[in-house]
């Protein structure tokens, strides 16, 4: 049984269907070997996305199909966030994959040969890895694939995986949760900071930036907030300012 499923991903994932990449790095995207990291069940989450492609007469493998494969792979076991979150919505499995408003095709001889993925469903791809990356994952599991898939889906909001999921009413933030980490982004503030941050290490001819940097961008972008806590610490705002732009003009505040 193992040897079959083996077999069947080895003939879904070929190289051809990343023509930029090769078969190399079709296995060694960003130092790693992105497909050698699927689980089991994020094995057969593709395989059964590929059966339903053919099931429905499809020459291609869409996100929609990988939504699926997903769905039918849901266990406590494999897929423990997705469960969870199906779950909430008052869903089973079965439903859910009936709720996935696919229209058959009418390709021949789905039945045998490669089928390739579409944009979308490799822009899910990706993005399952790179989910599993944020996520501290050293593994890509079904859940990690439901992610990629919310998250390729909000690029083309008409295509058919972008409905299925509106019409289920699910989204990537129950998923998260259930898999026990949230998403952490960066407020108006941070992000101006952090940007500000890269003017500061320019303006100094620095070619990344350093803490001194963030300091003195804090201090620009947010000066209430540095007054109220340099105050506290009986410090001068400006002569922290001053003694920045002294220590990054000597080098100290440079990593070397």
């Amino acid at each position: 049984m193992a040897e079959r499923w083996k077999a069947q991903v080895g003939r879904v994932f070929r190289g051809d269907d990343y023509p930029g990449w090769g078969r190399r790095e079709l296995t060694r995207r960003k130092g790693c070997a992105m497909f050698e990291r699927f689980t089991d069940q994020a094995k057969h989450a593709v395989v059964h996305a590929q059966q339903a492609a053919r099931g429905f007469d499809h020459d291609y493998i869409g996100a929609e199909h990988l939504l699926i494969g997903v769905f039918r792979v849901a266990t406590a076991e494999g897929a423990p966030a997705t469960m969870q979150t199906l779950e909430r919505l008052g869903l089973g499995a079965d439903e859910a994959v009936a709720r996935v408003p696919v229209t058959p095709g009418s390709a021949k001889d789905t039945a045998v040969g490669h089928i390739p993925f579409t944009t979308e469903a490799k822009s899910a791809l990706e993005s399952a890895f790179r989910e599993a990356l944020e996520l501290g994952g050293t593994t890509i599991t079904p859940d990690h694939l439901l992610l990629g898939i919310v998250r390729a889906a909000q690029a083309d909001s008409g295509s058919v995986a972008a409905r299925a999921l509106r019409a289920l009413g699910l989204d990537a933030e129950p998923v998260r949760t259930a898999l026990g980490r949230t998403r952490i982004t960066l407020s108006r503030t941070a992000s101006k900071t952090l940007a500000r941050a890269g003017m500061e290490a320019r303006h100094h001819r620095h070619d990344h930036v350093e803490t001194a940097h963030l300091l003195l961008a804090l201090l620009a972008v947010d000066p209430d907030l540095c007054r109220r806590v340099f105050d506290a610490a009986g410090a001068d705002p400006e002569l922290v300012r001053a003694e920045l732009v002294t220590i990054l003009g000597t080098g100290e505040g440079r990593a070397g």
